[in-house]
């Protein structure tokens, strides 16, 4: 977690008014898709690569769009404004009784208010409402068994990232209604006999102070958790109908830290996309991204709800390999553009091997609204990924029926559409039931119906020789990170695209899982229910909203220390 009642981080968050928001190398034996022999005999022979179509055609049938649905209650309160004690803390201060006009005045109490707000802010009535979050992000199948690799940012939501999500995609309408109320209470307060009323310079200060507020006060409870793995053409956008539950089989930690997990849902013969070697990457090679941006998967402005939602393929460069500063592991620089919902989403070599998980990118992005692209993109290394796949026993594995999915796609760029489409029938006829080789079928079909077919060679044959035999041992791949993370959006209310919000870093800071540990088991799908605060913001009674007088002698008493650190907002 755009375009619907609900929405991931890079990840994506779909917002409501979107009518809908980041090192050691493994060698593990894996299936032999076309390789012959080690990945290090494949990189002698420094195979051609391949066209763009071709690697979009051989990988989008194994990128997954992850949806991590989260509901909850949550409830807020009404703020009541201790104006005895603000009054008091004015008439003792040089700087309010020297202004000249009510304006400045009120921007002084402002800026105290804002400075010290649980001096002079009581929490009112509370009302509690119910909600669902969903955030949207990518990942990719490893295993025909249904082994999906993700980034550990889209398969997790931390309670504190739930009552940012609850605060934002559910309370707008609280936030105006109570910062109305906070601006009717100021104005009941007197200037040399004149009311005092927020400038248009103050008002967004003001309502920053009651976000704030509520962050701080409401209290979210009954959280569950659920994650679900889909997409491509059997998948809308408007994702009425959801994908598979997957169960989280174990989680890293959020970039920069290893942002990796592992899901699992129940299938057979899945389309599967190779593992490569991120180790034998350089400084100027092609590699292409491949996931679910948030935008151009599910923008209602632009996109039809109705049609299938496909993965988007972005093209790039690798500019540099970076020392993580929070993990063992240098994570892939790199140009291909990926947006809040990329994250968990494939990056592959030239050859359409996945080298990296696309996870993150650098703060140029986070203008606006947080999904303008930015200069760099940063990829999680398949050596990362190999380490959490080793410990929990995952052997990385194609199928006969995945390799000859993909000579199909091979032959059909060379024109050859009739030996192509022997091998796409002899797939179906073994079960491969993706979508995709429907697509192809189709495609050779009106090729050879619009005679452009090109017959094989004569004496050569359309039948997939794999040498040296299923399971040969092929070194795994890095994987591309972006905090484009995942996307969230709320189904109850609209509201705009809200990216996690960034405070200067170059990156979104997403709760870290404990630090190190290659992965982190958890048996279910959904997670234990839970409530507590947003914040500790300190005993105040619960009270009716108080009648706040015109005026207040000036022998009120001072407001005291309120022991409430304003950087918990």
């Amino acid at each position: 977690m755009n375009g619907r009642t609900t929405q991931r981080r890079q990840g994506t968050r779909r917002g409501r008014s979107f009518a809908r928001r980041a090192l050691a190398t493994a060698t593990v034996g894996t299936m032999s898709w076309l390789a012959v022999g080690t990945a290090t005999a494949h990189a002698a022979t420094a195979p051609a690569p391949l066209a763009a179509p071709t690697i979009a055609q051989r990988v989008e049938p194994a990128v997954e769009l992850i949806e991590t649905d989260v509901s909850g209650s949550i409830t807020y309160y009404d703020v009541t404004l201790d104006t005895n004690a603000l009054l008091a803390w004015a008439q003792n201060d040089p700087g309010v009784q020297g202004v000249a006009s009510p304006q400045d005045a009120t921007r002084l109490l402002v800026k105290e208010l804002t400075a010290h707000p649980g001096a002079y802010l009581q929490r009112g009535r509370g009302t509690t409402l119910q909600d669902e979050l969903v955030y949207d992000g990518s990942g990719f199948n490893v295993t025909p068994d249904g082994y999906i690799v993700t980034n550990a940012h889209v398969a997790t939501v931390s309670k504190s990232e739930a009552v940012n999500g609850f605060v934002h995609d559910t309370l707008k309408p609280a936030v105006n209604t109570i910062t109305q109320s906070m601006e009717q209470q100021l104005a009941s307060l007197t200037w040399n006999g004149t009311a005092l009323q927020v400038p248009d310079d103050q008002s967004q200060a003001v309502q920053d102070l009651v976000l704030g507020y509520i962050q701080a006060t409401a209290e979210v409870g009954n959280i569950s958790t659920t994650v679900y793995a889909g997409g491509g053409p059997n998948m809308s956008r408007n994702l009425v109908h959801k994908g598979q539950v997957a169960r989280v089989v174990a989680s890293g930690d959020m970039f920069p830290g290893k942002d990796v997990a592992i899901l699992k849902i129940e299938a057979d013969n899945l389309p599967t996309v190779p593992l490569g070697d991120d180790t034998l990457l350089q400084t100027g090679d092609t590699v292409y991204a491949l996931g679910y941006p948030g935008d151009a998967t599910f923008d209602p402005s632009i996109v039809a709800d109705t049609v299938t939602a496909q993965p988007t393929l972005s093209n790039g460069t690798v500019s540099n390999r970076l020392q993580s500063s929070k993990a063992n592991y240098q994570y892939i620089e790199n140009t291909a553009t990926i947006n809040h919902g990329n994250s968990g989403g494939a990056l592959v070599d030239a050859q359409g091997h996945v080298v990296g998980i696309t996870t993150a990118s650098d703060s140029s992005t986070e203008q606006g609204n947080g999904v303008n692209g930015g200069k760099f993109f940063y990829a999680v290394p398949i050596s990362v990924v190999n380490d959490f796949l080793t410990a929990n026993h995952v052997r990385p594995a194609g199928s006969p029926d995945q390799a000859m999915y993909d000579k199909a796609v091979d032959l059909m760029s060379q024109s050859h559409y009739k030996a192509a489409l022997d091998q796409l029938r002899t797939a179906r006829s073994d079960g491969y039931n993706s979508p995709y080789l429907a697509q192809q079928m189709d495609r050779a079909n009106a090729a050879i119906a619009a005679h452009r077919d090109v017959p094989l060679p004569s004496g050569s044959s359309s039948m997939l020789p794999i040498a040296g035999g299923i399971g040969a041992a092929v070194a795994l791949a890095a994987v591309g990170f972006i905090i484009a993370g995942r996307r969230r959006s709320g189904r109850t209310a609209p509201q705009p695209t809200f990216p996690t919000t960034m405070t200067g870093a170059t990156w979104q800071p997403y709760e870290p899982a404990p630090t190190e540990p290659v992965g982190t088991v958890s048996p279910v799908a959904t997670v234990a229910q839970h409530s507590e605060p947003a914040a500790a913001w300190g005993p105040m009674p619960v009270s009716a909203p108080a009648s706040v007088p015109a005026s207040v002698p000036a022998s009120a008493p001072a407001g005291g220390n309120d022991g409430f650190d304003p950087r918990l907002w």
